[in-house]
């Protein structure tokens, strides 16, 4: 299995078993790939049921990213994330 396959069965896995941040709130996801020749990037959207105007959720997303995908990455490529509005 190719890591974006990895990645992204961890990301849903994580948002239907309510690990992931407000998870009852994420409507929608999906990872780019952001990569080019000699460097790997990626990048997780996620849709939320409410505009996140005061970034609370932003906030609690973006911190378990860094927590449960970024820092236990072994190569340290790093996830972004974009929090997209409906």
């Amino acid at each position: 299995m190719d890591k974006l396959s990895i990645i992204w069965e961890s990301v849903i896995l994580d948002i239907v078993s309510g690990r992931f941040p407000h998870s009852d709130q994420v409507v929608g996801a999906r990872i780019v790939d952001k990569s080019f020749p000699g460097k790997e990037g990626f990048r997780l959207e996620v849709w939320l049921r409410f505009p996140d105007e005061n970034n609370q959720f932003s906030s609690a997303i973006r911190e378990f990213i860094d927590e449960e995908y970024n820092s236990k990455n072994i190569d340290r490529q790093k996830i972004e994330f974009k929090n997209h509005k409906l």
